[in-house]
């Protein structure tokens, strides 16, 4: 199996990094991932028409070719939602969750 990029799988042994919420799950490692596949076709939520004072814009590509969509803070919490980076973002033009 081959993902974007051409990046190949590798031995799950790499994958060695404690899950958070559950230590007796392993969530990848250092630069890699533990990746999961379903067969179950995934219907995602309609986003919110808004969080705070922000309008939902759209889903926006982000990374491509290492160029990050929005280059300002980065904020990463357990507890984040987009109503909490909302609060964080109140100054700023746009927000990303």
């Amino acid at each position: 199996m081959t993902l974007a990029g051409g990046v190949p799988d590798i031995n799950w042994v790499n994958c060695d990094v404690n899950c958070l919420g559950n230590p007796s799950d392993n969530c990848g490692g250092h630069n890699t991932l533990s990746l999961y596949m379903s067969n179950t076709p995934y219907v995602a939520p309609a986003p919110a028409a808004t969080a705070g004072a922000f309008e939902y814009l759209g889903c926006q590509m982000d990374g491509v070719n290492g160029t990050r969509a929005l280059d300002a803070q980065a904020y990463a919490q357990p507890d984040m939602t987009n109503e909490v980076c909302a609060t964080l973002c109140i100054g700023y033009t746009y927000f990303g969750t």
